[in-house]
């Protein structure tokens, strides 16, 4: 089997995923050199800092989420992302809604806007569901961590 060329393996990478990171690229032997050439002849899209999707494809319904889960693998997305991933409610946020741990930085550099809450202890890490997203590789999964509360007296729905 004749070795795959690094443009070749980087298209492929591209077109399995509607997004990679530049940590994944070198990890599969990608040369940063060989990212920004292909970015520059438009064969590939710079949607973020360090991170690429395929310059034919067309972006997934939760291509915000999907961005910032692979640039901070470590963040639950949360909130009102998360049940518009889940189908619920009728609002469609224009932030991305995560919970990184108390202490914490957020992450930098993220292409999409980004709403902030930092959890402690058992709030942080109790009722997180895994969901895979598109065709994201199941080994680094988005989170999904809903936080729903009960309704208060005289009000339909909360969620902080």
């Amino acid at each position: 089997m004749p070795v795959q060329s690094h443009a070749a393996k980087l298209l492929r990478l591209a077109a399995k995923q509607p997004a990679v990171s530049s940590r994944e690229l070198s990890s599969a032997g990608i040369p940063a050199r060989t990212v920004s050439r292909m970015a520059a002849r438009g064969q590939v899209r710079r949607v973020g800092r360090g991170l690429y999707t395929g310059a034919d494809g067309s972006p997934s319904a939760h291509q915000s989420a999907i961005e910032v889960t692979r640039l901070a693998p470590k963040t639950v997305v949360c909130l009102l992302s998360a049940l518009e991933i889940h189908g619920i409610g009728a609002q469609a946020p224009f932030e991305v809604w995560i919970a990184l741990p108390a202490g914490t930085h957020a992450p930098k550099g993220t292409p999409a806007a980004l709403r902030v809450t930092r959890l402690s202890g058992a709030a942080f890490t109790e009722g997180i569901e895994t969901v895979v997203l598109d065709c994201i590789d199941p080994a680094e999964p988005a989170q999904l961590k809903p936080l729903l509360h009960k309704p208060q007296r005289g009000s339909s729905c909360s969620a902080p």
